[in-house]
């Protein structure tokens, strides 16, 4: 099987082919209707790459999209087994995951594999094309805050939760970056346009669809402010995601760094794209996702922290709230439409607890000290 990039009036689209070179129907339908929805061209490829690969896992099984609703096995436990299968092994059949030079997928990429499944089995149930399927069930909100004596006559709250999420711990879907680890990213960088990229994404919180759709007309150096906006159809295939519109605004290191790179870098570059290839290959095109992906895989290696685009985001964020930044001041930078979305920065980080440990017992210290020479003036 295969995900086959096509090429439309309205630019790249993805497919999956089976291994008769045959379009999976129900995927096809599913990627159409999230392109319906204006989800961003990366999305819709990574969505396609997961689908694929569980047609694959169907396919050992000798099931299809549609005929697990004929197989033995319920269609909750073939997908139980299936997240076995991601894992490397099965919990229902003796088919082993082909893995070659691999790193096992962690729980959070197998959750966002499954929000895949999950969400176009949704679609095609939506669609009356199959019987729906309950990936959710009620369950009582923990309440771990003081009960008062009234509190079992009181209303009870319910939760929708998922049944096939993994449990995931708070620092494995949640990755960053500290200024410390910017500051030598940045000095790894070769040029005035790599800093600028990694700048706009730590400094500024900007997505990598975001940097790569900027314009020139997008920056205003006078006021340092940078405009986040959505355009369809562009080159590269950059698109705003959800439409999260909005303005941010550059430090002065930053403000010099863009002036620098538009007087000297792409002044006599015919191309509206504020970054462009300049070095290798089709110079002057507006550089795709491959290009900063590339790019930090270069900075991994030459300063070695192991790093990925979003990671930079998340540091920005984070810096934020650690700072003490409230979370709908944040919610705003961030252009999250949900403030659920903001609250991943809530979480303690590890640093953090090590920090308050520390600070804890220090205290203890502190009194532990004072009660020893009290009690010895006391006895004495």
């Amino acid at each position: 099987m295969k995900v086959q990039t096509i090429q439309t009036g309205t630019g790249k689209r993805y497919i999956v082919l089976d291994n008769n070179y045959k379009v999976i129907e129900p995927v096809l339908k599913y990627l159409k209707y999230l392109d319906s929805l204006e989800k961003s061209p990366y999305t819709l490829k990574t969505y396609a790459h997961f689908l694929k690969i569980f047609c694959e896992y169907l396919e050992e099984k000798r099931l299809t999209v549609y005929s697990i609703f004929d197989a033995k096995q319920g269609v909750i436990e073939i997908l139980v087994d299936y997240i076995g299968w991601l894992k490397g092994s099965n919990t229902q059949s003796n088919i082993k995951a082909f893995q070659r030079n691999r790193k096992t997928r962690s729980n959070a990429t197998i959750n966002n594999m499954m929000v895949a499944v999950q969400g176009m089995y949704t679609f095609l149930a939506n669609n009356k094309e199959i019987p729906k399927v309950e990936f959710y069930r009620e369950k009582m909100k923990t309440i771990t805050s003081y009960k008062g004596f009234l509190h079992e006559t009181t209303k009870k709250s319910t939760i929708r939760e998922n049944i096939l999420k993994l449990k995931t711990v708070q620092d494995e879907s949640y990755e960053f970056i500290t200024r410390e680890q910017y500051n030598s990213l940045f000095r790894a960088c070769n040029n005035r346009r790599d800093k600028l990229i990694i700048a706009l994404m730590f400094e500024c919180g900007l997505r990598i669809g975001e940097v790569i759709g900027l314009h020139i007309e997008d920056c205003k150096p006078q006021d340092g402010s940078i405009y986040i906006r959505h355009r369809d159809n562009l080159p590269n295939d950059a698109r705003v995601k959800n439409h999260s519109e909005g303005v941010a605004f550059m430090p002065d290191y930053v403000i010099s760094l863009l002036i620098d790179y538009l007087t000297e870098d792409i002044l006599n570059i015919s191309n509206d794209m504020l970054f462009v290839n300049l070095y290798r290959g089709n110079i002057g095109e507006a550089i795709k996702v491959n290009t900063v992906e590339d790019l930090f895989k270069r900075l991994s290696l030459k300063s070695g922290i192991k790093v990925h685009p979003h990671m930079l985001r998340h540091g920005f964020a984070t810096e934020r709230k650690k700072s003490g930044m409230d979370m709908i001041s944040l919610k705003e930078l961030l252009r999250h439409d949900q403030i659920q979305s903001t609250m991943i920065y809530t979480h303690v980080t590890n640093e953090e607890k090590r920090d308050m440990a520390i600070e804890f017992y220090e205290s203890k210290q502190e009194s532990a000290e004072y009660m020893k020479r009290f009690t010895q003036g006391v006895s004495g």
